[in-house]
């Protein structure tokens, strides 16, 4: 699918700049700048503990149980 979309854009930008270099090499520089973007993205999103579940419990069997229990969560 990612090959159908590059040779989309190269065609769309040899129509519109009409030089082949360009045309060629612009759509890998981007999709190789959106691929390095996305692997950064997931590598700080892993990071961040939000809406995951914890090592010692089921998140959903906590709000079910211990929550209307008063215990908190860590």
């Amino acid at each position: 699918m990612k090959i159908t979309e590059i040779a989309i854009s190269g065609v769309i930008l040899q129509v519109i700049f009409n030089q082949p270099i360009l045309s060629m090499s612009l759509p890998f520089v981007i999709e190789g700048l959106q691929a390095g973007a996305y692997y950064l993205h997931e590598r700080i999103w892993a990071k961040i503990a939000y809406g995951k579940e914890c090592k010692e419990c089921h998140f959903r069997e906590f709000h079910e149980k211990e929550r209307k229990g008063g215990k908190p969560h860590d």
